[in-house]
């Protein structure tokens, strides 16, 4: 006889922002060897097929494993694969595996770090919308009641160990072992991009009329407006979908609240694209508050300090405390400091890694 109680929710999940989740070992294309920008796109090559042609041609077979060797250089003077298919009068079809459009014009030679994929095609793992779920729910123990001191908070990747396990140490033991979330579905019409994220400064150009860019990555991400289908599975009774959906919605409006507000502390045009994004947020956050039919999280690379930790909870002291204990060199009300923004033809676009989650 089966005792296991069990709760199937079939998700749909809407990328609403860009979403980046990157590979364990964060894999990164070398703009030397692995691709040649074309027009709008960025053309991923065929090593094999490059050593191919070049194996009978000693003194460019030589060159190419030169390139090879040298592929993390960043000087922008360096003999690239793109001089040497130039060179050799190799037509970028031959050795093309593959394309990846870019989100506006982007500029330079970067490394672009790319998503994780299955069988080439690009989703998100269970595992990080889990995380997020996880973050959401022990917020809503901190400050709310007894059960977990605000100072936990300041205890390197606490993450409610000793609330969610019988012994901490106890892996086996933690809750949300009956809380599973599947990947989501590998669909081959899931388009990507890559982005250029750039970051922002803000208590550096609090004052200034000008927005200053400082920072600058280059990424793949899943594109705006595409549809993934995932499934969240409940056992034993232990969380309803309820209380979990209302408890990830709460977490995100004290988060884009508290966001919002550090941005309206700049003086610059274009944090009004950021806010403009986040109010939007806290209106569908808000409706599903009251219909609770799904939530919205945040998820993968670059989603910024309070949507990645607790402390959204904390007043400008106790963040304060967080920074000595981390040893950060700022003033009391400046961290954090830094936002990423997405940047298209140098304009602010909006923010990365947010998800529209409903149960279907």
């Amino acid at each position: 006889m089966n005792y296991l109680q069990k709760d199937i929710i079939n998700l749909e999940i809407k990328i609403l922002s860009p979403v980046s989740i990157l590979n364990d070992n964060n894999s990164k294309l070398s703009p030397y060897i692995d691709m040649i920008k074309d027009k709008n796109d960025f053309v991923l090559l065929d090593v094999d097929k490059i050593a191919e042609i070049l194996i009978n041609d000693k003194d460019y077979y030589n060159k190419y494993l030169e390139i090879l060797r040298n592929k993390r250089s960043n000087s922008i003077d360096k003999y690239t694969i793109k001089n040497l298919l130039k060179d050799k009068n190799i037509n970028l079809k031959e050795v093309e595996s593959g394309r990846i459009k870019c989100n506006g014009n982007i500029r330079g030679n970067v490394e672009i770090s790319t998503c994780i994929k299955s069988r080439g095609i690009s989703y998100i793992p269970g595992s990080s919308l889990k995380g997020g779920i996880r973050t959401a729910v022990l917020y809503n123990k901190i400050g709310k009641n007894d059960v977990v001191d605000k100072k936990r908070i300041f205890f390197k990747e606490y993450m409610g160990q000793d609330i969610f396990r019988k012994d901490y140490k106890l892996v086996q033991d933690d809750i949300f072992k009956n809380l599973i979330i599947r990947d989501t579905d590998i669909d081959a019409e899931v388009k990507t991009s890559i982005y250029e994220a750039r970051s922002i400064n803000i208590y550096k150009d609090i004052d200034s009329e000008k927005l200053n860019l400082d920072m600058k990555i280059l990424l793949e991400g899943i594109d705006k407006d595409q549809t993934l289908y995932s499934q969240m599975i409940l056992k034993n009774k232990f969380f309803t979908k309820e209380d979990l959906f209302y408890k990830i919605n709460d977490f995100y409006e004290k988060v884009i609240s508290k966001e919002i507000r550090e941005i309206s502390k700049v003086k610059f045009s274009e944090k009004n694209v950021i806010i403009n994004e986040y109010n939007l947020l806290l209106e569908k956050i808000r409706g599903f508050k009251k219909d609770n039919s799904g939530f919205i999280s945040r998820t993968g690379k670059l989603k910024g300090f309070f949507s990645n930790t607790l402390a959204a909870e904390l007043n400008d002291d106790e963040i304060y405390k967080l920074v000595i204990k981390l040893k950060k060199k700022r003033k009391k009300g400046e961290f954090p400091t830094t936002k990423w923004v997405v940047l298209k033809n140098d304009s602010i676009e909006g923010t990365f890694g947010w998800i529209e989650v409903r149960k279907v």
